[in-house]
C-alpha cells in the first residue's frame, strides 16, 4: 500500500502566461535576475529535478505535467517574494535555481534540501502570524493544511503531528496512512533501517518484509529501478516506489495513473494512483476507490470526500478542515 503523499505546499497566486514549454530551459541572466526571471529559473530547476528522481511521474501526478509544475512554481515564487518582511529576495531565488542541479534524489526523496534553497530567516517571532518561512526568525512557518496563514513556530522535531510535509522541518516526510489524515514528522530510514508504511525508506529502497495487518516489520533494501526485473516484496528484492514502481506477479511495473472517474488505490496486485492531482476517494474500510479530479481556484472543494484543489491552491472553508470548502490560491502578502 502506498502512503498518502505529503506534499510540500507553496503559496500561489493565479498568473496567467506562464505555462509554455521555454520556461523548462529558461537560462539564467548574465546580470542580477528580477523577480520574475529568477523564480521562472528557480521554477524550471525544481521542477526538472522532480522528474529526473521521480523518473517524470511526480510532475504529472501533483500538477499535471512538467509545464504545469513550471506554472505554478513561477507563480508561487513570485507570490512569496511579496510577503511582507520576507527575508527572501531575487538573488536568493536565483542562487537556488543555479543550486537545485547538485542536488541528489536521495535529498530530494528525503525532503533535504539543498542549502542554498532553504529558507533565510526573517524578523517576525514565534507566535507571529506568517505565510511563508522567509518571514520567521525561525525561517519555519506553520500552516494548516487547509489554510493560507499560519504563525512562526518552532523548527518542527521528529515525532511532532503533521498533516503534509511542509509542517515538518529538513529531511523529514509526514507518512499518513489511510483512513488516518495525519502522522507525525518522520526521519526516513537507510539502508538496513526497520521500515513499514509509518517509517518509510530512503528513495532508493525498497521496504522489505513488512506486514501492516500483522504489525510485523520491514528492512530497508536496495530496490529495483527499472520495469520488468524480478522482485518479491516479501523476501526481496523490492522495487522502488520513489520512481513509482510496484512488484506485480513477480516483476517490477510502473505504477498506473488514472484519471477522473477511474478505479484507483490497490486495484489487483498494484496500486493505481490518481494523476493531475486527482483524490482517490475510497469507501469506509476499503482500499479501492474512484479518483475524483481536481478543482481549479474558486470551484467548490472537499478534501475528503473531492475534489481536491488543484495544487498548490488549498480547500479552504469556515470549518479549517478542508470539507465543503473553496479553491483558494494562498496570498502571503495577506497575511499580517
Amino acid at each position: 500500500m502506498r502512503l498518502a503523499a505529503g506534499i510540500l505546499v507553496v503559496s500561489v497566486l493565479a498568473c496567467g502566461g506562464q505555462t509554455s514549454s521555454s520556461l523548462l530551459t529558461a537560462p539564467a541572466d548574465s546580470g542580477a535576475p528580477g523577480v520574475a526571471q529568477a523564480c521562472a529559473n528557480q521554477a524550471a530547476a525544481d521542477c526538472a529535478l522532480r522528474d529526473s528522481c521521480t523518473g517524470g511521474v511526480a510532475n504529472e501526478i501533483t500538477y499535471g505535467g512538467a509545464a504545469a509544475c513550471v506554472s505554478a512554481l513561477t507563480a508561487s515564487c513570485i507570490a512569496n517574494l511579496g510577503a511582507p518582511d520576507t527575508a527572501n529576495t531575487a538573488a536568493h531565488v536565483e542562487g537556488c535555481a543555479q543550486a537545485y542541479p547538485t542536488e541528489s534524489c536521495t535529498d530530494w526523496w528525503a525532503n533535504n534540501t539543498v542549502a542554498a534553497c532553504r529558507s533565510p530567516a526573517g524578523a517576525r517571532t514565534n507566535g507571529a502570524v506568517c505565510g511563508v518561512n522567509a518571514q520567521c526568525a525561525s525561517a519555519f512557518c506553520f500552516i494548516g493544511a487547509n489554510s493560507g496563514c499560519g504563525t512562526c513556530h518552532a523548527p518542527a522535531m521528529p515525532g511532532d503531528p503533521c498533516q503534509v510535509s511542509s509542517q515538518c522541518q529538513y529531511s523529514m516526510d509526514c507518512p499518513v496512512v489511510a483512513p488516518a489524515t495525519s502522522g507525525v514528522c518522520t526521519v526516513r530510514g537507510g539502508l538496513g533501517a526497520a521500515c513499514d508504511d509509518r517509517l518509510p525508506c530512503d528513495g532508493g529502497l525498497a521496504c522489505i518484509g513488512s506486514n501492516s495487518a500483522t504489525m510485523v516489520m520491514g528492512t530497508c533494501l536496495a530496490g529495483q529501478t527499472t520495469t520488468g526485473v524480478t522482485c518479491n516484496s516479501q523476501s526481496g528484492p523490492g522495487c522502488d516506489g520513489e520512481l513509482y514502481l510496484h512488484c506485480t506477479s513477480g516483476t517490477c511495473q510502473a505504477e498506473p495513473l488514472v484519471a477522473d472517474g477511474q478505479p484507483c488505490g490497490d486495484v489487483g496486485p498494484a496500486y493505481v494512483p490518481c494523476d493531475a492531482g486527482g483524490l482517490c476517494v475510497k469507501p469506509a474500510g476499503s482500499q479501492t476507490g474512484t479518483c475524483v479530479g481536481a478543482a481549479p481556484v474558486g470551484a467548490a472543494c472537499d478534501s475528503v470526500l473531492g475534489p481536491p484543489c488543484l495544487s498548490p491552491a488549498k480547500c479552504i472553508s469556515a470549518s479549517g478542515t478542508g470539507t465543503s470548502g473553496t479553491c483558494r490560491s494562498p496570498d502571503p502578502a495577506s497575511c499580517g
